[in-house]
């Protein structure tokens, strides 16, 4: 009952920050977690990163929008959509109609809404920001990624981006509103000018230019946001959970991860391990009616013969998924909350009741 204390400990504070890699059933736990809190009478939103349907599936919904809507009683679900939010930031910080136009139209600006490191998981903390106070709770399913860490870094990234002064101030002299203004005075400043030309070409310089320029007014709005993000990941009220497999690989990702969190002044909950075999849970199952002498039994004996095969695999698989549990708990020094593995996929609030049961035991969801 650890880890299912644990659990409950984080549905009590504020932001609930699930994260793991792609795969494990991070969207369901998510989604489970939300339907618990809600169930003990939390107004919960849980949102999504995202941009595949998983979210919408595990709650049975028809769709699911960039706005906060009603799944049932106290649960409510979103879509964010970092672009679309990082648009909202330019057009709610860019007081000139003209300078704002310049900055969304920009194809530098283009590339770097969608692409740059950190820029999604900043602006999704951005938008949760903005609707965080109409809800006790909010669960936050992080984007697959292939590292757990990328989402905690993310703040720091965009922030080195943003101070990247060196590059700006080297860059505005040489370019006003995309043409070339002055040739530079020094051979080092020349011979800059011709690498880059050759490597990247002087369209693209203009176009990175034009961008800093657009964009010099909303620095200190960006570096603010990413700040305000870094403090958020760091409160009081905020908890890491981390979703794993009984796997060797997910292992060493989940102390890692622990570790990492560790180092950054974080707090981690527990981590949830999904699809374990369920007998690795219950501490297998009694076969011995399979020992029974051959001429008493119901079954044909070739039956009886494939049924022992059958338990022996199992056994091994459920024993296999014991031992990673035991040494994922010891090396991340995080409670685990064990998830049995389903015979069927979670596709409606029902099913998802089931998986909220197992992440928190003491308060079954109705």
């Amino acid at each position: 009952m650890k880890g299912a204390a644990a659990v409950a400990n984080a549905l009590a504070g504020k932001l609930v920050i699930v994260c793991g890699p792609g795969g494990v059933g991070k969207t369901t736990v998510s989604a489970a977690l939300a339907l618990a809190a809600a169930n003990l009478g939390r107004k919960t939103l849980v949102c999504t990163i995202d941009p595949s349907k998983r979210l919408r599936t595990s709650l049975g919904l028809a769709r699911l929008t960039g706005a906060p809507q009603k799944v049932k009683g106290r649960l409510f679900a979103m879509r964010l959509d970092p672009k679309q939010t990082f648009d909202d930031l330019v057009r709610r910080h860019a007081a000139d109609p003209e300078a704002r136009e310049r900055v969304l139209t920009n194809r530098f600006y283009q590339e770097i809404s969608r692409h740059l490191a950190g820029t999604h998981e900043v602006m999704a903390m951005e938008a949760l920001m903005g609707v965080s106070g109409d809800f006790d709770l909010i669960v936050l399913d992080t984007p697959p990624a292939s590292s757990a860490l990328a989402f905690l870094d993310a703040p720091k990234r965009v922030l080195d981006f943003v101070d990247g002064r060196v590059l700006r101030y080297f860059l505005k002299p040489y370019f006003v509103a995309g043409h070339l203004a002055i040739e530079p005075r020094t051979m080092v400043g020349r011979t800059f000018l011709r690498i880059l030309d050759s490597a990247v070409g002087l369209q693209f310089l203009r176009d990175l230019s034009e961008f800093f320029l657009a964009f010099e007014g909303l620095f200190d709005s960006f570096r603010q946001t990413a700040n305000a993000t870094g403090t958020l990941l760091r409160s009081e009220g905020t908890t890491f959970l981390m979703v794993t497999t009984p796997a060797t690989s997910r292992v060493t990702e989940g102390a890692a991860f622990a570790s990492a969190l560790r180092e950054r002044g974080l707090r981690a909950a527990a981590i949830v391990a999904n699809r374990v075999h369920p007998w690795a849970i219950e501490g297998g199952v009694d076969t011995s009616f399979l020992d029974s002498d051959p001429g008493t039994s119901l079954l044909p004996t070739e039956v009886v013969g494939e049924l022992r095969d059958l338990a022996a695999r199992e056994q091994v698989r459920a024993r296999g998924d014991a031992r990673q549990l035991r040494q994922v708990a010891s090396r991340s020094g995080l409670a685990a909350v064990l998830v049995p593995e389903l015979e069927t996929d979670v596709h409606d609030l029902r099913s998802l009741g089931a998986v909220a049961s197992w992440l928190l035991p003491s308060e079954a969801p109705s």
